[in-house]
């Protein structure tokens, strides 16, 4: 909490936290930060839901990542700072 970020990359499958209360801890703290989840295996309801609950993308780990990685670092970030502009 004491540096500033662009955007948070977040695996949801860490050693000390997983699944959606990762999401909502990562989101209470630093709301003003996209949040962009990469996951090991495609579930559409999950992505749903984190999608709602205010991530900006969900990525499936792959052999498509790094493309898909790059540009939507690129749109949360400049989403970001749309959203921001407009308060």
């Amino acid at each position: 909490q004491q540096q500033e970020f662009d955007a948070v990359l977040l695996d949801l499958r860490l050693p000390d936290s997983f699944g959606a209360g990762t999401i909502h801890r990562i989101l209470d703290n630093f709301s003003e930060v996209p949040v962009i989840i990469l996951s090991g295996h495609e579930d559409e309801e999950f992505a749903c839901e984190a999608i709602h609950a205010g991530v900006q993308d969900y990525l499936v780990k792959g052999e498509h990542l790094a493309s898909s990685l790059s540009r939507s670092i690129i749109f949360a970030i400049e989403r970001s700072k749309s959203k921001l502009a407009a308060k």
